[in-house]
């Protein structure tokens, strides 16, 4: 589906590279309700309804799609919705890399060899994407390898994990913080909960800070 704001001309989409819905829209600046609605507006068509099957969809945080105002259609069409975490990125979203990167790749090279013919050029670098490289793709996608709370969970947390080469550098750093902790604190108040780990022993700290500025 492929949204314009500038007029179409009668007959120049050549439909024998492969089905194409267009949509002039003067105003559009980026996709929204209308984008939405107009999708599944098209998609739903009695001569050929892509969603008889119930489908599922995965979106990605765009609330456009998933909208009070789109939800009743998605619901009308017996579609299930599913939105991927925000700023989830090609971990979690399986179009941000491989699929549109062999999309981008096709298209370059359509454009370079018929600058002139943008429309049909997007048309068919779509279609040119095999069918293996999709499935790879989603294959690639980290939300479908396992448990997907599990998954979210390492992925917001990464860069705060440390392995490879450098683990036992941090391992090391981290003991000689533990024995500083228990050298000069007592109270667990006197700093932030988030930087000490769970297994830490909070009720043996009795070190200099406390003997010094502790309660009497």
């Amino acid at each position: 589906m492929i949204f314009t704001n500038k007029p179409i001309k009668t007959g120049i989409l050549d439909f024998n590279l492969g089905k194409a819905f267009v949509h002039y829209v003067p105003d559009v600046k980026g996709p929204g309700n209308y984008t939405t609605q107009a999708y599944i507006e098209d998609m739903s068509k009695r001569s050929e309804n892509y969603f008889a099957d119930k489908p599922h969809m995965i979106f990605d945080s765009l609330k456009a799609h998933t909208s009070n105002d789109v939800l009743k259609d998605w619901e009308d069409n017996e579609v299930t919705t599913h939105q991927i975490t925000g700023s989830a990125g090609k971990w979690l979203n399986p179009c941000d890399n491989i699929i549109n990167r062999e999309f981008r790749r096709n298209f370059n090279a359509l454009q370079q060899q018929k600058p002139n013919n943008k429309l049909n050029n997007i048309v068919e670098a779509y279609y040119a994407i095999p069918e293996s490289t999709i499935i790879h793709s989603f294959q690639q996608c980290g939300l479908f390898k396992g448990d997907p709370r599990k998954i979210i969970q390492e992925f917001v947390s990464e860069g705060f994990n440390i392995e490879g080469r450098y683990k036992d550098d941090f391992n090391e750093m981290w003991r000689s913080y533990i024995t500083w902790l228990k050298t000069n604190f007592r109270d667990t108040q006197h700093f932030k909960p988030h930087q000490y780990p769970l297994n830490l022993d909070v009720e043996g700290l009795d070190g200099t800070y406390w003997k010094n500025y502790g309660k009497k």
